[in-house]
């Protein structure tokens, strides 16, 4: 899978905040919910969810009467301290990411990453009731408002929300999550043939005392990619007593305001490096191949540049674009699925991964860190060919 069709898949499946889900706290929450004492914590062994779902000889609530008392009610409880753990899982490959969160219903959350599933996802994610920060401690910049940080925790109950408009929920049983009885709800959603993603499978368990969701599980399928994301609470706590300003958002010595901007492009690396807080040295160009354009991209997180090489034809058809050489200043972006090797180019160490599937933007990727850069170059060439783009780099910077 490439990083392009990786990113994409990640954005379409954004896990678990319940915090977008747009619904308001009850004005009568219950009394009793857990009165601030921890309400569970991951055990040492497997059996986090206890021994699945069990649809009992109790008659369970359908699912439209308790989406429909979330939606007309809110979440059961005042305020909420907890770790979520998030796994993504594609074609045998793994990430995960963990984070500390802290929730109360009425639209304010704060989130800290722990450790992060996606190098260039923010680091701190704040929202009170009238104005949401990110924050980037790697870039030491934030953004304010409507806007895409990256942060795994924030966006996926949105998955909630999708499941509920436009796909059928049923409620499959109960389950015990972290010791709490939870409703498990479940729903397939059949997005069609359309080349990317043909359905998107979704469980979610809600606790049955507060309606939070503890924990979700998303499976999407296609012809090119089987990916399942699991977010779950590992630790979790309602009604703890919160301080306010849990809910504010300090901006850091010397931080500067990120923006939205174009992304501009370029004739040339030389004039591209005029934008970027880096020098890329030209690498030699892929066989029959020559420079199209060179695009800078910045996000609160990175700022990356792109070199897209164009075949040379010899006869009318038009040119497409054949290999890409891209550069990071914030390393350790996820590739997920493929075969890979490793081997050294002047006391660098460079990986390269094979892809199998003919339908991908790319067939070969080689990536390796350089000066505090991580460069890939992508393109369906022969391994050889794209390793010798690599050596090209390295000389230059040795």
């Amino acid at each position: 899978m490439s990083k392009q069709r990786l990113a994409l898949v990640v954005c379409v499946i954004a896990v678990l905040s319940a915090g977008c889900l747009g619904l308001g706290g009850s004005d009568d929450p219950a009394e009793n919910v857990s009165n601030g004492e921890p309400q569970g914590q991951a055990p040492e062994d497997d059996d986090l969810n206890g021994n699945g779902p069990d649809d009992g000889d109790d008659e369970l609530p359908d699912a439209e009467t308790i989406l429909t008392e979330l939606d007309e009610s809110g979440f059961e409880f005042e305020s909420l301290q907890g770790v979520m753990q998030l796994e993504i899982e594609a074609d045998g490959e793994r990430l995960s990411g963990t984070y500390d969160v802290w929730e109360r219903p009425a639209d304010e959350l704060r989130v800290e990453v722990v450790d992060k599933y996606f190098a260039a996802e923010a680091d701190l994610y704040v929202s009170d009731d009238e104005e949401t920060w990110w924050y980037s401690e790697h870039k030491n910049r934030y953004a304010q408002g409507e806007f895409g940080g990256f942060i795994g925790f924030q966006g996926g109950m949105a998955l909630l929300s999708d499941i509920t408009e436009e796909t059928d929920v049923t409620v499959e049983g109960t389950e015990t999550v972290l010791d709490r009885d939870t409703f498990v709800l479940t729903s397939t959603q059949d997005t069609g043939d359309d080349g990317l993603i043909n359905s998107i499978g979704g469980t979610i368990f809600l606790d049955q005392e507060t309606r939070y969701p503890l924990k979700v599980e998303q499976e999407v399928t296609s012809e090119t990619v089987n990916q399942t994301v699991t977010a779950t609470f590992t630790e979790v706590t309602f009604n703890p007593d919160l301080e306010d300003d849990l809910f504010e958002f300090d901006i850091p010595e010397g931080a500067q305001l990120f923006t939205d901007i174009e992304d501009p492009t370029f004739d040339t690396v030389a004039a591209a490096n005029e934008q970027v807080p880096f020098d890329v040295v030209e690498p030699e160009a892929p066989a029959n191949t020559t420079i199209d354009e060179v695009r800078v991209f910045e996000t609160l997180s990175e700022t990356r540049l792109t070199i897209l090489y164009e075949e040379v034809t010899v006869d009318d058809r038009e040119p497409g674009i054949a290999a890409t050489v891209s550069v990071t200043d914030n390393p350790g972006q996820p590739v997920l699925a493929g075969e890979t090797e490793t081997r050294e180019i002047a006391g660098i160490e460079v990986t390269i991964t094979q892809f199998e599937e003919s339908d991908a933007l790319t067939s070969t990727q080689v990536s390796f860190e350089l000066d505090d850069l991580e460069y890939t170059i992508s393109g369906d060439f022969p391994e050889e060919e794209l390793v010798e783009v690599a050596e090209s780099i390295i000389a230059q910077s040795s």
